[in-house]
């Protein structure tokens, strides 16, 4: 992915020129920009996402404070300000990234913030304690991130080409006629996953799907009354037809409660 997002900002003259112990160096359409990074949030699957903190310092301008926040599409929408998840510049960007999604491409989110110096200040203070933190520094350091990942603006998404290495739909359509059944764990969109699955032979266009997907907006007891009715309902129907689940991690918390997973483990061993 790296390679070719920075592919990508060199063809648009966004490019990286080189990094020594104060700071990096990026060419930004003919002007040289230092970018300090001061705070580095490493992904983690809770988040769903990774952020920095850093200084902008242009020539002959003043210095900037920033964030920038990249990860899944629903880990940067929810953490917008309402302004920016309101706006028409969001509702065409989730319409792309819905296309990008279809076309089996992984999509990602980018967001970000400008900060106070007395803000940006503040939240390195924070970051630089929790670093030090002998006792649940994992802990302290997402409570820091917490906060800084928060009231973002939309800065754009990216879609990527995952290409599949060589003879992975014969290996897995060998292994189903081995009576081997194959389950595929990603965090991609459940669109890309799909397309992902019919390029790889695990879906075809013969095989009955139960899709179960929710909205992360929606009360937990709902999610478990449509889980539990989906699973019920698909184990009784199309007998006699080969089955494939799709089903997103929100669903899948959901299946995997005392009150849903036997009706859920039901269906997953009708599975082809």
């Amino acid at each position: 992915d790296e390679g070719a997002l920075v592919y990508a900002a060199s063809h648009f003259g966004f490019t990286f020129s080189s990094r020594d112990s104060t700071g990096l160096y990026v060419n930004v359409r003919g002007k040289e920009v230092k970018i300090v990074i001061e705070a580095d949030f490493e992904f983690t699957s809770a988040r769903k996402c990774s952020s920095i903190a850093c200084r902008i310092q242009w020539p002959e301008a003043p210095e900037q404070y920033m964030v920038f926040c990249k990860g899944a599409d629903s880990a940067i929408m929810r953490r917008l300000t309402k302004e920016c998840a309101a706006s028409k510049t969001t509702a065409t960007t989730i319409a792309h990234m819905e296309e990008y999604a279809r076309d089996g491409l992984r999509v990602l989110c980018i967001g970000g913030r400008y900060l106070s110096y007395a803000e940006y200040q503040g939240y390195i203070e924070k970051f630089q304690t929790a670093s030090m933190a002998m006792d649940d520094r994992q802990g302290k350091l997402d409570e820091v991130a917490a906060l800084l990942e928060q009231e973002l603006e939309l800065w754009g998404a990216t879609a990527v080409e995952d290409q599949l290495q060589e003879d992975v739909g014969d290996t897995i359509a060998s292994l189903q006629e081995a009576g081997i059944k194959i389950w595929m764990l990603t965090g991609d969109k459940v669109e890309t996953a799909t397309n992902i699955g019919v390029a790889t032979s695990l879906l075809t266009n013969a095989m009955h799907r139960t899709v179960l997907t929710a909205d992360e907006s929606k009360q937990a007891h709902e999610v478990d009354a449509a889980v539990r009715k989906a699973c019920q309902d698909a184990s009784s129907s199309a007998p006699n037809r080969e089955l494939a689940l799709i089903v997103d991690g929100f669903c899948l918390q959901s299946a995997l409660k005392p009150d849903n997973i036997q009706a859920f483990m039901a269906l997953a061993l009708r599975c082809t």
